[in-house]
This record gives structure tokens, C-alpha cells and sequence, in this order.
């Protein structure tokens, strides 16, 4: 291609991507199985996929990031990055096994039940998707003891999540619980 009108093709992978920690103290997961594929095109940059698994978990995240010639020839002669509000992606995760990921939260979470995501951004810079949770538990934090059989459904819905429904089991007594949370254009957090 050309700087007003660009092409490219990225293909990439690799068996295990680490990250270092600056002290030995912080545990970090690894993504292993790494397979990147993207294209530069003079109207556009598309993530065709990105798949990798984190701890066995297999993640997916494919997207579009739409670009106009000024926006190439403005990278270009003033290093300028391009405005990204009408880039859209989708990343997924099914039915990840929560214990894969807990002895990286293991003051938090008990090493048992599944997530699901399916988040997506969506053009705006506004989120869409859900995330559920299936048979999680959690560890007695403090004085608050554990919670067990976590079940909930979380919406993302623009710039509010919304807790859908939550049910779970503190002690002998089943809870339920639904809120969101809001984070506004300009400010700070707003929750219910």
C-alpha cells in the first residue's frame, strides 16, 4: 500500500506469551496458544481474530476499527492517533472454568464454577454483552463470610452494567440481589 492508501496483512502466533513481574511477589497469567490475525486496509483495521487460551480457558476477540484517508495522513505527518470511537470488537469466552483463573484472586475467589462473556464495543465507545456466572463461590472476606452457589447475569448496556439477577447462599440463608452500575459521560460513578 500506500500512507494515503495503506495495506498490510499481520499474521502472528505463538505457543505462550508471560508477562514479567517487576518483583516475584505478583502472579500474572500467561497467554499460550496465540494466534493473531489482522488486515490494514485504506478504509479500515480489522481484527479477523485474535484466539488464545488464558489457564486452558479459550478466549476469542475479533474486530473492526473504521478509518478515513485524513485520519491515515494525520497518523503520519503529526503521529496523531486516530480517533477510535467507531471501532467495534467482540470478545468471548465460554464456559471458562473459574478455577483456572482463582489462584490469581485466591484471597477472593473458591476455585469452582463457570463464566461466560460475550462483551462487545460497540461504536461510541459504548459497551453491549453479558457476563454470567454458574456455581461460583467466594472466600470469607474479612468478617463477611464466603458466599456460595453464586449465580448471576450481568448486562452491559452502553455505559451502565446491569446486575440482572444474582442469587447466592451466605451461611444457611439464600440472597438475591439485582442493580447497576453507571458510569456517565463526563464525571464519576453512579450506582443503585
Amino acid at each position: 500500500g500506500t500512507p494515503k492508501a495503506p495495506s498490510a496483512s499481520l499474521r502472528a502466533a505463538a505457543a505462550r506469551i508471560a508477562w514479567q513481574p517487576a518483583t516475584n511477589m505478583a502472579l500474572r497469567p500467561a497467554l499460550e496458544d496465540f494466534q493473531l490475525c489482522a488486515e490494514i486496509l485504506p478504509d479500515r483495521i480489522k481484527l479477523a481474530t485474535l484466539d488464545a487460551k488464558l489457564e486452558e480457558q479459550p478466549i476469542v476477540v475479533t474486530g473492526e476499527w473504521p478509518l478515513s484517508a485524513s485520519a491515515w495522513t494525520a497518523l503520519w505527518s503529526e503521529r496523531k492517533v486516530p480517533d477510535w470511537t467507531q471501532a467495534h470488537a467482540r470478545l468471548q469466552v465460554a464456559r471458562a472454568e473459574v478455577a483456572a483463573v482463582a489462584r490469581y484472586l485466591p484471597q477472593v475467589l473458591a476455585p469452582e464454577g463457570q463464566l461466560t462473556v460475550n462483551l462487545e464495543l460497540k461504536p461510541g465507545k459504548l459497551l453491549g454483552g453479558a457476563l454470567s456466572l454458574t456455581n461460583v463461590a467466594t472466600r470469607a472476606i474479612g468478617k463477611l463470610t464466603p458466599v456460595r452457589d453464586i449465580a448471576a447475569q450481568v448486562r452491559l448496556e452502553k455505559r451502565r452494567a446491569l446486575l440482572e439477577t444474582f442469587r447466592g447462599q451466605i451461611g444457611w440463608q439464600p440472597n438475591q440481589a439485582e442493580g447497576f452500575v453507571a458510569i456517565p459521560g463526563e464525571g464519576g460513578l453512579d450506582y443503585r
